[in-house]
């Protein structure tokens, strides 16, 4: 660790895992790892597996190493907190009790970015870990000043796909783990790391507009021209280059194939996401043939996803309606009711109004009046509907034009 700090000029925090299936037994491996790391003891974090050993080893760790930083592993929870177990708890409300129990650090997934199961809007749990108040699904939580927990993010993350992550969250105030990105880089662990940091860095000079008005995926191509470990990182994972940024082997001059095959993510399953990065391609050839597109699916009132929007501009590309009218409509876990179209149409109506009407919910928007400022950023006004309607004209049009 001395050696690492000398090298790079930075502070390193290395992480051991105290778990055990006894409180004494936890006690004693942290005491240990203090006594092995001696003046570095406070560059130790304790990991704990939260949700296997359970909430009481993360209050037990943090009441005998109060200074120390607890970082709490998640692993297994997902049986008591994916949508598709339709039991337990959310991922919301585990991560928010990992704050009240004393957990510095906690896992919260990758947000639809990496191969863990999320979406987009998961980055309100990250805003409910670190903000001192923060909207949760249902209700408005203040945490009077209590310590925030920092979001963890590990799972299928290397540098090609931090910008997103990064532009999506708003921030890089993370803890990144990322065991494919660095080790999985074509020039070894120590470049793939540094790449990791090239992808914040590449990120933040595009926001800062340093980059000109391009699209991210430019500007990150543009700022790997000049950092060969980013680079390295468009030569080792060609697949997430080939799905995040279009014609990138041109602009780089790349004309070889790489011997390093990374591991595929279907970006176009996720269908928060996929706004998001369709966008980089919408942003410079409106109206392209999308890879991105949301057309599974219903809106709340009904309307199939491969019918929504005004059916003008390319009706030959709705496809058929594969739900009968009255029959019920398949269960979905990712259907968006909240918020409003760009247009102010509230997503509890969209659609055509006319297979459900009965579960139209009350708009909370008094027509005419501004709309309320949407919620942490939610407002998709990039992109295309399957028919070709823009997203910031999607709706019905009638609240405001």
């Amino acid at each position: 660790m001395r050696a690492a700090i000398k090298e790079t000029g930075s502070s390193k925090l290395f992480s051991a895992n105290i778990t055990a299936d006894d409180p004494n037994e936890m006690i004693a491996r942290g005491k240990y790892v203090l006594s092995q790391f001696g003046p570095l003891g406070e560059n130790c974090a304790f990991l704990v597996d939260g949700y296997v050993a359970g909430g009481t080893a993360i209050t037990v760790a943090r009441r005998n190493f109060p200074s120390q930083f607890l970082h709490y592993h998640r692993a297994g929870h997902g049986a008591i907190t994916s949508p598709q177990t339709q039991r337990g708890y959310t991922a919301f409300v585990h991560t928010k009790i990992s704050r009240v129990i004393g957990a510095s650090g906690i896992h919260t997934g990758t947000m639809s970015f990496g191969k863990m199961e999320g979406d987009a809007s998961d980055k309100n749990i990250a805003f409910m870990l670190q903000d001192d108040e923060a909207d949760g699904p249902y209700y408005h939580q203040e945490w009077e000043g209590m310590k925030q927990t920092t979001p963890i993010i590990s799972g299928g993350m290397n540098a090609l796909r931090l910008p997103a992550f990064f532009e999506n969250l708003g921030h890089s105030n993370v803890i990144l783990t990322a065991g494919g990105g660095s080790f999985g880089h074509k020039d070894g662990p120590k470049p793939g790391a540094i790449s990791c940091r090239q992808g914040e860095e590449s990120w933040k000079e595009w926001k800062a507009g340093k980059f000109g008005d391009v699209s991210l995926s430019d500007g990150i191509i543009e700022f790997a021209k000049t950092h060969e470990e980013l680079k390295g990182a468009f030569l080792t994972f060609q697949k997430d280059a080939d799905q995040i940024y279009p014609g990138w082997k041109e602009k780089l001059g790349y004309t070889g194939e790489s011997s390093v095959q990374a591991a595929t993510f279907d970006w176009a399953k996720k269908a928060a996401a996929a706004p998001y990065i369709g966008g980089w391609v919408y942003a410079k050839t409106p109206n392209v043939e999308g890879v991105y597109w949301n057309e599974v699916g219903y809106c709340p009132d009904g309307t199939a996803m491969n019918l929504a929007g005004n059916e003008t501009n390319h009706p030959e590309k709705i496809k058929k309606d594969m739900h009968t009218p009255g029959s019920t409509l398949p269960k979905s876990f990712y259907m968006n009711a909240v918020g409003y179209l760009p247009d102010g149409t509230p997503l509890n109506r969209a659609g055509n109004e006319v297979n459900h009407p009965e579960k139209i919910g009350p708009d909370p928007h008094k027509n005419g009046s501004p709309l309320p400022p949407p919620l942490k950023g939610y407002v998709n006004d990039i992109g295309y509907t399957p028919d070709g309607t823009p997203m910031d004209k999607a709706g019905n049009l009638s609240v405001k034009k």
